[in-house]
């Protein structure tokens, strides 16, 4: 359900075109949001077949993401580090051990599918790299209105 959620708010941002803002009004429900979505999903099934295709390709790209996004805390703590002034916002027990660890495991994930099922990965990375033309095609038709 984060999905639709993250289409509305690319959209307020004028990143994809004003229909992803469209809620209905009585249910609140983001439905063209869940209908692109759904569409993807139906999309995703028909080219991946079965099952552990899916799950190996969800896994392969949803693991690097997340390491990706939980290498960033390293990034943002930086300033606080360099100024010598103590944290003041929300602490990581054993930090800096846990989240490296934490995306040690991640980055495990992502390499066995990768060697285990190198074909779903690649497909994988191929639907995320034909995401990139759409989104700058989206972008631009935003961009031009």
């Amino acid at each position: 359900m984060q999905l639709p959620r993250t289409y509305l708010a690319m959209a307020e941002d004028r990143t994809l075109p004003a229909i992803f803002k469209k809620i209905n009004p009585r249910t609140q429900v983001q439905e063209f949001g869940l209908l692109f979505l759904g569409a993807f999903i139906l999309l995703s099934l028909v080219f991946l077949r079965t099952f552990e295709n899916i799950v190996n390709y969800v896994m392969f790209l949803d693991s690097l993401g997340i390491a990706v996004v939980a290498s960033t805390i390293f990034i943002l703590r930086r300033p606080a580090r360099k100024s010598e002034s103590s944290y003041k916002g929300f602490k990581i027990p054993l930090y800096p051990f846990l989240p490296a660890v934490f995306i040690f495991f991640l980055l495990s994930v992502t390499i066995s599918v990768l060697l285990s099922q190198p074909r779903q990965a690649l497909l994988g990375s191929i639907f995320l790299l034909l995401g990139f033309p759409l989104y700058f095609f989206l972008r631009r038709l935003t961009v031009v209105r």
